[in-house]
């Protein structure tokens, strides 16, 4: 379910009926979840639905992969990373579960960079990932100005856990995915956190969600795109707001 040797914080205001399911980002492992699971209550029920890091999946595949591995029998908010947002929006078409509420996070339901994301699912992944990515450009894209070390680090050895075919895969996933026409058949509430200093998926994106779903709360941190990552206790802080 959750991380082992993850230390949470003792905050008991948290119902025992209330389950909150994580899907990751573009990594797809979870392990990047770490922080945001130590800020949340330790009575807080977590499960996190991690993608194969070395088996390539078609969008329909990952897809049916969260739907396989989603409690049928109780009720439970979703939490959708960047990359999960497209797939959360397909589960709720299945209308088999118990989704109370779904958080998308730095996502997007179409493409945020069409032409420059096909460009770069064509990247020899296999090389480029045995690089020592620089800490300015994990900073400036990715984390953020004030990221530390450590989370760097943590970072650089989450995606050494993917197979570059997973990962550009996924990145042509994204180039081509457009799931604006399905948000109009949502009628669950769903809360879309925004990163202020995003610098992968463009604001435009929000304004997607906002004209498609019918019932909408937009909270905005400020952070860079990884605002799970980058802003742990402030996105703690909204999820508690949202589901209690």
């Amino acid at each position: 379910m959750t991380t082992l040797g993850i230390v949470r914080k003792n905050m008991n205001e948290w119902p025992t009926d209330k389950k909150l399911i994580l899907l990751p980002g573009l990594d797809g492992t979870g392990l990047l979840f770490k922080d945001l699971i130590t800020e949340l209550p330790t009575n807080c029920i977590i499960q996190t639905i991690c993608y194969p890091s070395s088996q390539v999946q078609t969008f329909e595949e990952h897809v049916q992969y969260v739907l396989g591995r989603l409690p049928n029998n109780e009720p439970f908010t979703l939490l959708a990373e960047s990359f999960s947002g497209p797939v959360a929006i397909e589960v709720l078409k299945a209308r088999n579960h118990q989704i109370e509420k779904v958080i998308f996070v730095a996502s997007f339901a179409k493409s945020p960079r069409p032409l420059l994301l096909r460009l770069a699912s064509r990247l020899p992944f296999s090389t480029l990932l045995k690089w020592h990515i620089p800490k300015f450009l994990i900073r400036y894209f990715c984390l953020g100005k004030n990221a530390s070390s450590e989370l760097i680090r943590h970072f650089r050895k989450t995606i050494t856990v993917i197979d570059p075919k997973v990962l550009a895969q996924r990145i042509k996933i994204i180039s081509d995915i457009d799931k604006t026409k399905e948000l109009q058949n949502i009628i669950i509430p769903c809360c879309y956190i925004q990163a202020t200093h995003d610098r992968l998926v463009h604001s435009s994106a929000l304004k997607v969600f906002q004209y498609g779903l019918k019932s909408l709360t937009v909270k905005k941190i400020q952070g860079p795109h990884f605002i799970l990552q980058a802003a742990p206790k402030e996105v703690a802080k909204v999820i508690c707001t949202e589901i209690l």
